[in-house]
């Protein structure tokens, strides 16, 4: 089995089921299937932005179920260091290891690959623990773990990512990596739920319990994460690739001291739950088998 995160894991956390299903802070929960090849933002903050890809996978659960649904292969990290420079740091579910290049003309400037790897230059570190693989820059954490794809139909990948992130605030890492923004509020699928507001909001699940107990046993997922973000999932893609931090509501490119106004919870359409505001949230993606073999007939 792969490795715990590196990271201890708060009480909040987040998670993906199927297609990615995401865990957001403050109790929040949202299925998005993408698009295949696509980079969506997850988080979008000053000097720090987190995509990642979906693919189009088709998969077999015991008991059974086809499921044509999708996972996070690809991933990308964009930091600027204490220079002015960005860096994306990029990794592959199909390789152990992560690639840095200089984000202005993607000159290759690293390359690591293996377990017990690490890269650290200009305020930014990326390292691979076992399975793992996570950055530190910013006031941020993110960390993927590499996880085979079982029962594999169809699909451009063997291998899928899980995810966690967090803020680095209090943590005994802020001191080397700082905090993030406190007057501009992170933005991104995942990254707009850190609002502090302690009001969780979750969006659209695909059912695999219903699908279990079809006369078919096949399951197609839809969910694009309506009713937790803002706008729709088309607005989250990368449309220039995983070296640009451009989207509709991309943080990248503002100042720690710049106001950027959260979320307007008002306009989301998803259940709301209130869970007070919490210390140490943690968000991260996973997949839904688990789960949904919890609630499939014997």
């Amino acid at each position: 089995p792969s490795p715990p995160p590196p990271s201890p894991s708060p009480p909040d956390t987040a998670s993906v089921n199927g297609d990615p299903h995401i865990k957001l802070p403050e109790g929040g929960e949202a299925d998005l299937k993408g698009e295949d090849g696509v980079f969506y933002n997850l988080v979008s903050a000053p000097d720090f932005s987190f995509s990642m890809m979906t693919s189009i996978t088709s998969f077999m659960l015991p008991r059974p179920l086809l499921v044509h649904g999708s996972f996070f292969t690809q991933a990308s990290c964009l930091v600027r260091g204490h220079s002015g420079k960005t860096y994306a740091i990029l990794g592959d579910a199909n390789d152990v290891g992560f690639e840095v290049l200089d984000q202005r003309d993607g000159t290759l400037l690293a390359r690591h690959h293996g377990v017990w790897q690490e890269w650290s230059d200009d305020g930014v570190m990326a390292r691979v623990k076992q399975a793992t693989t996570y950055v530190r820059a910013n006031g941020w954490e993110v960390n993927v773990t590499r996880r085979p794809i079982y029962n594999l139909v169809s699909g451009p990948s063997s291998w899928r990512y899980d995810m966690q992130l967090r803020k680095l605030d209090g943590t005994a890492f802020e001191a080397e990596f700082g905090r993030a923004s406190r007057s501009c509020f992170p933005h991104g699928i995942i990254g707009q739920a850190f609002d502090g507001d302690g009001i969780g909001v979750s969006g659209k699940l695909d059912d695999y319990n219903a699908a279990f107990h079809a006369p078919l046993k096949v399951l197609t997922t839809t969910a694009q994460a309506e009713g937790a973000i803002e706008g729709e999932s088309a607005q989250y893609q990368m449309v220039a690739g995983p070296l640009s931090a451009n989207f509709m509501y991309s943080r990248f490119d503002k100042s720690k001291g710049d106001i950027c106004a959260p979320r307007d919870v008002k306009k989301l359409s998803g259940a709301k739950v209130a869970s007070g505001p919490r210390k140490d949230e943690v968000a991260s993606t996973t997949e839904k088998m688990d789960e949904a073999l919890a609630a499939a007939p014997l």
